[in-house]
């Protein structure tokens, strides 16, 4: 099960980290339709909510690119 919920949360990150879906639609692309779970989940896994690391996520490339 950890495996599992392990592949869900990287592919969660690669989608966040495009920046053109909700968190919602996210969740639900990795298999969650419960939208609160999912932020739960991913918050435990990563130490972010889903919308913080979206905003870190677009953060990052900009600062590299200098």
């Amino acid at each position: 099960m950890d495996y599992l919920i392990g592949i869900r949360m990287e592919t969660a990150k690669q989608l966040l980290e495009t920046g053109t879906l909700s968190v919602t639609e996210v969740g639900a692309r990795v298999g969650y339709e419960d939208s609160k779970y999912f932020s739960q989940l991913f918050k435990k896994c990563t130490s972010l909510t889903p919308s913080e690391y979206q905003k870190t996520s677009k953060v990052i490339p900009a600062i590299q690119s200098k």
